[in-house]
C-alpha cells in the first residue's frame, strides 16, 4: 500500500497544478445522421466569453470529426466564439469524441477551459433503381440514365460493377458522366433484337480510395421489352363482281413508336392471283411514324371469291430485314341469281328384278355456279309403284301410303354441299321385285331446302320412271309379270320379327337354279345362301348367336330370291322384308 501511495503522488506531481485547477466549461456539437462518404459541417457557438479573448486547441479530435476553422480565427467577438466542425464517416456506425480548448494566454488561477463533446453516425446508403425502357421495336434503341448527387467527399471513385449484358449497353463502364458541378450519371441503353422481356441488373459502386473500401452502392435493375410488327392483317372486299374495280386503305400500326431510329417499309406480293394489287402510300421513305399506310385494290375477272396475300417488311437504311406482316386480302364476290332443280340422274332408269337400286336426286343449273351452295337441311318424297321397288328403308327415309299411293320420303341428317351442277343432294335404295307392271313411276315432288343462311327455298322437280328389263312378254307384247310354266317362288320368315330365333322356307325353287341373299337395309348382302337352295335346301335357321344359318344382328333385313332358267332370263323374284330383335 506504501508502494502505491508514491507512484499515485509521484504521477499527479508531474501534472501541472494549473491544468488541475483551471474549471471546465462543456458544450454539445451533435451531427445528425449521416451517409458514409458524405461530409456535414456544423458550428457551435460558445456565448458569455471574455471580451477579445482568443483560444487554442490544445486536444483535437480524430477522424470522422475534423476541426475546419483556422486557429487564427478562434477569437471572441462579442462574447461569442465560433468553431466549426466537419463529419465525414467512411464506415456506418456511431461516433463520439471531444475537443479542448484554452485561453491564449493563459491567466491563472481562472483560466476557463472549454469541453466540446462531438456526436454523429455513420450509415450506409442502399439505393435500388429501376430503369424501365418499356417497349421497344426491334432493330430499334432508347437509353436512359441514373443520376447520383455528387457532394461526396473527394477520396472517393463511383464505378460499375460489370458492364450489362446484351442487349443493354453502356458507354460509362470505366468512369460516369459529369452533368454538371455537383452531379453524375450511368447512362444506359437498350436495343432489342429478339422479342420478349428482358431484365439485367449491375451494380454501382462507392469505394473510398485511401482504403478501397465500399462505402456503398446503387443496385440498378434495367428491364426492356422488345417488341415486332404484328403477324398478320386483312383487308375485305365484299360484294363485288366481275369488272368493278375497288380500292381500300389498310393501316398497322406498330406497338410502339420508334424511338431513336428511322425505318423504311416495302410491300409484296406473296400469293397472287392478279386481282388485288397494293402498295404502300405512307410512309414513302425513311421515318419514324408508328403508323404505315397501305392502299389495296380489287379488280375482280370472274364470279370466284379468291384470297390473296401480301408481305409488309420493315427494313434499317442499310436494308437489313428486321421483321414483317403478312396481310391477305379477301375478295368476296356477290353470288348470281341461279334457279335450281331437282331431278334423278337420268329420266329412265333400266334395271333387273332383282337389283339394289341406288335412286340418287341430283340439283342441276343452266347456269354454272359461283361457287359452293349448302343446305342444311332437305327434303323430299317420290311417288313410286309399291310393287315394283321394295324401299330399303333407314333413318333418312320412311315408306308412305296415301291415297292408295306409295311414297318414299327422304330427308338429309346432316348438312350437303354442291360445288357444281349435277352435285347428288339427296339418295336412298330400293330392290326391284316382280309386280304388276313392267316399270314404276318415280313422280318427285319439289325439294325444300334450307340454305346456310337460314333461308328456305323450293327446287323445282322433275320426274323420272323406271324399267325392269327382264320381264317376260306374251306373244302379243305384253308384260307377262307370272311365268305361267314354273310354280310361284315362294319366301316365308316365321317369326316375324324374330325375337330369338327364326325359320327362312323357300319353295317352287326349280332344281339346281336360283338365288338367295339376304341384305341389310343399306342394300349390302350379309349372307349369301345360293349353294344351299340349288343343293335342295328349302329351310335356313336364323339368330343373333349361336349355331344357325345365318347369323344377324338386330336390325331390318330382306330375304331376295330369284330363280332363272338360264344367265339371261328372270323366272321370277321375291322379297320379304323382315326384323330381328
Amino acid at each position: 500500500m506504501i508502494t502505491m501511495r508514491y507512484i499515485i503522488i509521484a504521477i499527479l506531481t508531474c501534472l501541472p497544478l494549473g491544468v488541475l485547477a483551471q474549471p471546465m466549461r462543456t458544450e454539445r456539437l451533435d451531427f445528425p445522421p449521416t451517409a458514409i462518404g458524405t461530409v456535414d459541417e456544423r458550428e457551435v457557438r460558445i456565448d458569455n466569453l471574455p471580451q477579445s479573448a482568443a483560444y487554442a486547441v490544445i486536444d483535437s479530435c480524430n477522424v470522422p470529426f475534423r476541426v475546419t476553422t483556422p486557429v487564427n480565427e478562434l477569437v471572441v467577438k462579442n462574447g461569442e466564439l465560433r468553431l466549426k466542425c466537419e463529419f465525414l464517416p467512411t464506415a456506418p456506425g456511431t461516433f463520439r469524441d471531444e475537443i479542448i480548448l484554452d485561453r491564449i494566454p493563459i491567466i491563472p488561477p481562472n483560466n476557463e477551459r472549454i469541453r466540446i463533446r462531438l456526436n454523429g453516425t455513420g450509415f450506409r446508403i442502399e439505393r435500388i433503381d429501376r430503369i424501365e425502357f418499356g417497349d421497344v421495336m426491334i432493330g430499334d434503341s432508347t437509353r436512359k440514365m441514373v443520376l447520383i448527387r455528387d457532394n461526396f467527399i473527394r477520396d472517393v471513385r463511383w464505378s460499375i460493377t460489370k458492364a450489362p449484358d446484351t442487349p443493354f449497353s453502356t458507354p460509362d463502364a470505366t468512369a460516369p458522366y459529369q452533368l454538371d458541378r455537383d452531379t453524375i450519371g450511368f447512362r444506359f441503353a437498350f436495343a432489342p433484337t429478339l422479342v420478349g422481356r428482358i431484365v439485367d441488373t449491375v451494380g454501382l459502386i462507392r469505394t473510398f480510395i485511401p482504403t478501397g473500401e465500399a462505402l456503398d452502392t446503387i443496385r440498378v435493375i434495367l428491364d426492356g421489352t422488345g417488341v415486332r410488327m404484328k403477324d398478320s392483317d386483312q383487308v375485305v372486299f365484299n360484294d363485288l363482281t366481275p369488272g368493278m374495280t375497288v380500292t381500300s386503305d389498310l393501316v398497322v400500326q406498330l406497338p410502339t413508336s420508334p424511338r431513336l431510329r428511322e425505318f423504311r417499309y416495302t410491300l409484296r406480293p406473296m400469293i397472287t392471283s392478279g386481282v388485288v394489287t397494293g402498295t404502300i402510300t405512307d410512309p414513302l421513305g425513311a421515318s419514324r411514324t408508328r403508323s404505315i399506310t397501305t392502299s389495296f385494290t380489287a379488280r375482280p375477272r370472274s364470279s370466284r371469291s379468291v384470297s390473296e396475300q401480301f408481305v409488309l417488311t420493315r427494313l434499317t437504311l442499310d436494308g437489313t430485314k428486321l421483321d414483317s406482316t403478312t396481310i391477305t386480302a379477301i375478295v368476296n364476290m356477290r353470288p348470281q341469281p341461279i334457279q335450281l332443280q331437282a331431278s334423278f340422274t337420268a329420266d329412265t332408269l333400266v334395271h333387273r328384278i332383282g337389283d339394289t337400286v341406288r335412286f340418287q336426286i341430283i340439283a342441276t343449273s343452266e347456269t354454272p355456279l359461283d361457287g359452293p351452295i349448302t343446305f342444311i337441311e332437305l327434303s323430299t318424297e317420290s311417288a313410286i309403284n309399291g310393287t315394283v321397288i321394295v324401299p330399303l328403308v333407314n333413318d333418312q327415309m320412311s315408306v308412305i301410303t296415301r291415297d292408295d299411293r306409295t311414297f318414299v320420303r327422304v330427308t338429309s341428317r346432316e348438312p350437303v354441299t354442291i360445288s357444281a351442277s349435277g352435285d347428288v343432294v339427296l339418295e336412298w335404295l330400293g330392290v326391284v321385285v316382280l309386280g304388276d307392271a313392267a316399270f314404276s313411276p318415280l313422280a318427285l315432288e319439289p325439294v325444300e331446302a334450307t340454305l346456310a343462311d337460314g333461308k328456305r327455298i323450293t327446287l323445282e322437280s322433275q320426274s323420272s320412271v323406271l324399267r325392269v328389263s327382264n320381264v317376260w312378254t306374251m306373244p302379243d307384247g305384253t308384260a307377262r309379270l307370272i311365268n305361267p310354266r314354273a310354280s310361284q317362288l315362294e319366301v316365308t320368315v316365321a317369326p316375324n320379327p324374330i325375337l330369338t330365333s327364326g325359320t327362312i322356307t323357300v319353295d317352287s325353287v326349280p332344281a339346281g337354279k336360283g338365288r338367295l341373299e339376304i341384305v341389310d337395309a343399306r342394300g349390302i348382302v350379309v349372307a349369301d345362301l345360293t349353294q344351299d337352295i340349288r343343293s335342295g335346301r328349302t329351310e335356313f335357321t336364323i339368330a343373333t348367336s349361336g349355331s344357325v344359318d345365318v347369323s344377324l344382328q338386330p336390325g331390318v333385313y330382306y330375304a331376295r330370291l330369284s330363280a332363272q332358267l338360264s344367265t339371261s332370263e328372270i323366272l321370277s323374284s321375291v322379297v320379304r322384308a323382315f326384323v330381328v330383335r
